[in-house]
């Protein structure tokens, strides 16, 4: 029986929600359930790691680690929004802000 070969290729990758990103996609497994990780390149360098459910991508476009890389540095993702952070300022029984957790 032949070896089945891990997917791993630069891509475009579109997710449900209009959201598209560069990145270098590979398979992995969390909990036992497959997901799709995505190594999206951050432009200060280094990666930005998310991993998505197959469910939620709607199509997935190889392309070269060029094209993959400059279409990233032009559509970054923000990982935490400042209205995420807002909101927390009044759920968060210590008020959030930039000393959040710290006595």
């Amino acid at each position: 029986m032949p070896e089945e070969t891990k997917f791993e290729e630069w891509c475009i990758v579109e997710l449900f929600g209009f959201t598209k990103l560069g990145a270098k996609v590979t398979e992995a497994t969390l909990a036992g359930a497959p997901f799709i990780r995505l190594d999206i390149p951050r432009r200060e360098g280094g990666y930005f790691t998310k991993f998505q459910s197959p469910q939620s991508i709607y199509g997935i476009t190889p392309v070269s680690e060029e094209v993959a890389r400059a279409f990233a540095l032009n559509h970054e993702p923000q990982p935490v929004n400042k209205y995420e952070l807002q909101m927390t300022d009044n759920i968060l029984p210590w008020g959030g802000g930039d000393d959040a957790g710290t006595e």
